[in-house]
């Protein structure tokens, strides 16, 4: 491609991207209110749990990510601007956000474990037994290096003072879940694996009594809220 080729079509998706900021800016500046209404009937929907719950909402996106959604945004210029929503208008797309968010955690996931496998890469980590996979190019591989025990991340905050919860080591799990809350739009480059606590993550399983060779996060999730967690 010519150097004038590329610099026309440079220049055309800088001018497709600022129409789109522009009328983003619109439709937020017109339907203010009823976000504001949104955000808080989706912070509440989050923060929902029990037996019938759906387990997809431990990994749903920050509001910020949450809104540009079809079903919510198609919520949110419901109406008039001055006519407040309801609760039960939320009610009624649950079902919709749940589907419109499917994508979203798979392309999580994959940043995650590419960050990962980055930093093992760049500082001679060998792959833990558990994050082992045939293809190490498929979900099912970033899946199972996440799901690794020694596999944690911390956020890296540049707030200061930093929020309490931004510096515990946590799994990919109570990552995303803590993301939703914590943060607004989602940022692998806001994430800091955390790679020299393998003794320590090992000897901690070994208390419990679990494997730490083949023992996942999901696992350990599991006895941890079923109570069934003890020290031997």
């Amino acid at each position: 491609m010519a150097i004038l080729d590329k610099y026309i079509l440079l220049q055309t998706d800088k001018e497709v991207e600022r129409q789109r900021r522009q009328e983003e800016k619109a439709f937020a500046t017109r339907w203010n209110s009823h976000l504001i209404q949104l955000k808080s009937f989706y912070n509440n929907f989050l923060r929902g749990d029990g037996p019938t719950e759906d387990p997809r909402k431990r990994f749903m996106p920050s509001f910020e990510d949450a809104k540009v959604f079809p079903s919510m945004r198609a919520l949110v210029s419901t109406g008039e601007p001055e006519i407040p929503l309801l609760p039960e208008q939320f009610t009624l797309i649950e079902g919709a956000v749940l589907n419109d968010a499917e994508g979203y955690v798979p392309s999580c996931l994959h940043d995650l474990a590419s960050l990962l496998r980055e930093h093992k890469d760049m500082y001679g980590v060998k792959e833990d037994p558990a994050g082992e996979v045939a293809d190490p190019t498929s979900e099912a591989a970033d899946l199972a290096l996440l799901e690794a025990p020694t596999s944690l991340f911390r956020c890296r905050s540049e707030r200061v003072p930093v929020n309490d919860a931004c510096t515990v080591h946590m799994s990919y799990l109570s990552l995303l879940n803590h993301w939703k809350f914590a943060h607004v739009k989602w940022d692998v480059y806001r994430v800091v694996p955390v790679l020299n606590l393998q003794s320590a993550v090992y000897d901690l399983l070994g208390a419990l009594a679990v494997d730490p060779m083949t023992t996942t996060h999901s696992e350990i999730h599991t006895l941890i809220t079923s109570g069934r967690a003890l020290c031997s």
